[in-house]
């Protein structure tokens, strides 16, 4: 026999009644979520009208300062009766007097509130009001209870520039450590010590920190500054170590094979660059300078060297070349009787682009020598007897010593 259910039976439910507080809270929050904060206010302070509960003042008191909306007066008179109870109404009291930059209002506040509650927030508000006051001397000792109760960056950076204020280097430097040591380096206070350790010519220290900002914040231009601190100390070789540890930019790191002789290295790098982009002339025509040093360093300049350097100057050489590159394949045509005519011309080009240069006029003149013109290479070199020093260099005097003999053989 199959079961059945009997017609009249039904099943019911007891209806659930809706608080209509909670409602109302619930609507308050997502208007205040949804940026309506007006809406919001106006919620909770009717609430608070028909409940006289505290907490809600506090909210519609809150979302009023922070959204900087009207009726601040209104409900500020309403929040008094439980400031000594609420101890947040206390603290929006205060926000509201400070809007006024009614800061003597607000201190009083502040000094009544931590009597009877110590917050490191507080601490650190009364201290910016004293401040602002230019109360130095309170707003250090404020400053100091906050630290105390809570380590900040924030604060670190406020007691730094009090300590600087009342002239106690001795104290930012101390406090910026502990905080690096105790928390970390973080960029504002690092590049403070960082300051601070240029400024005593602790260089040692100041690379550390520029390492540190340089884990923190991945900027390169902080190892640049540390390859300057080693260059300033002439210690050419560690700098080199960091630039390639660090993968810098090449022309630094071929500036620095350079300053250390490394010319090998300089021309490899160099050809590298040029062989990436071709376009890139320039790294070619150093090649072949470094490349040229190179050989001369060892003592070992032959045919090969110089057709193959020759080579390089061919292909890199072109209407925009630099005077620098122009007088250097000029000076080797000349020098090494490869080509005394082209020389000089290179050399006449490097020339129009600084016509007073004294490498460039000295070049000239041995190519005016090589060629047997004795009077126009006298003539040219004398341009640059005013410049005693370069005039006493070895290369220099070689070259006087034998153009003055071209001249006597000559008359």
């Amino acid at each position: 026999m199959a079961c059945s259910v009997p017609k009249d039976t039904h099943y019911s439910y007891a209806k659930v009644e809706e608080n209509p507080l909670d409602e109302a809270l619930l609507r308050a929050y997502s208007l205040e979520q949804m940026g309506e904060f007006t809406g919001a206010r106006d919620i909770f302070l009717g609430l608070f009208k028909e409940h006289n509960a505290s907490a809600l003042l506090e909210n519609s008191f809150a979302i009023t300062l922070a959204n900087n909306l009207d009726k601040k007066d209104e409900l500020y008179n309403l929040s008094q009766p439980f400031v000594e109870q609420n101890l947040q109404l206390k603290r929006l009291s205060v926000l509201y007097h400070l809007q006024k930059n009614e800061l003597v209002k607000a201190s009083t506040l502040l000094e009544e509130l931590l009597q009877k509650e110590q917050d490191a927030r507080d601490y650190e508000l009364l201290g910016d009001i004293y401040f602002q006051m230019k109360d130095f001397k309170k707003a250090l000792l404020n400053y100091e209870k906050a630290y105390a109760e809570e380590v900040s960056e924030n604060l670190v950076l406020k007691l730094s520039e009090m300590y600087i204020i009342s002239a106690n280097p001795k104290k930012t430097k101390t406090i910026l450590e502990d905080f690096k040591k105790e928390q970390h380096c973080t960029l504002k206070t690092c590049a403070l010590l960082a300051k601070i350790y240029n400024d005593e010519k602790n260089y040692k220290a100041l690379k550390d920190i520029y390492f540190e900002l340089y884990k923190i914040e991945k900027d390169k231009n902080f190892i640049l500054a540390v390859i300057e601190i080693l260059e300033f100390e002439k210690n050419d070789k560690e700098a080199l170590k960091v630039a390639l540890e660090y993968e810098l930019n090449n022309d630094l790191i071929i500036f620095l094979y350079q300053k250390q002789g490394l010319y090998k290295e300089a021309a490899g790098l160099s050809l590298k660059v040029y062989e990436s982009d071709k376009t890139q002339k320039r790294y070619l025509l150093q090649a072949a300078v470094f490349e040229f040093e190179s050989a001369m360093k060892s003592k070992k300049i032959d045919k090969n060297t110089l057709k193959s350097v020759a080579e390089k100057f061919e292909a890199g050489l072109d209407a925009q070349s630099e005077a620098l590159f122009l007088n250097y394949y000029g000076y080797l045509l000349i020098d090494y009787d490869m080509d005394i005519t082209k020389g000089i011309e290179l050399v006449q080009r490097a020339l129009a682009q600084d016509i007073n240069n004294n490498f460039y006029l000295d070049s000239l003149a041995w190519g005016y020598y090589k060629q047997g013109k004795c009077n126009e290479a006298w003539d040219t070199i004398e341009r640059t007897f005013y410049d005693k020093e370069f005039t006493n260099s070895a290369e220099s005097q070689s070259h006087i010593k034998a153009i003055k003999q071209c001249l006597g053989q000559k008359k």
